[in-house]
């Protein structure tokens, strides 16, 4: 958050710029590649760093408020922003979920194969 928060105005400049798509595919990928550099952490202040550069280079949240604002005529501009709101929170809570359920699987899967060939 505190990433974010330093650079929620740069990205959207960049945005103004050079367009809202750009920035959410870049906003993304930049989430996939920081998640999973936090996820190889090997110390607390490796961590730390990646958290904080996951929102310095994160313009997702903004940069989509603003489509939806452009997206939606004005009597459903609120709709628009609240669905935003309501599907980034959604992501948060089922996101981790749906990844320790896929990490128990994954764990199955590997105990019945080693099973298979012992």
């Amino acid at each position: 958050m505190i990433g974010r928060t330093f650079s929620s105005v740069l990205w959207g400049m960049i945005a103004d710029r050079y367009g809202r798509k750009p920035v959410i595919i870049l906003g993304t990928s930049t989430v996939v590649i920081f998640n999973t550099i936090f996820g190889f952490s090997v110390n607390y202040w490796m961590a730390i760093i990646t958290r904080f550069l996951l929102g310095f280079f994160n313009g997702v949240l903004g940069t989509t408020k603003a489509y939806a604002c452009e997206l939606f005529p004005k009597e459903y501009q609120a709709l628009g922003l609240s669905t935003t709101s309501t599907s980034w929170g959604i992501g948060l809570v089922i996101g981790p979920a749906l990844g320790g359920f896929l990490a128990q699987v994954s764990i199955l899967i590997c105990i019945l194969i080693c099973n298979n060939y012992t």
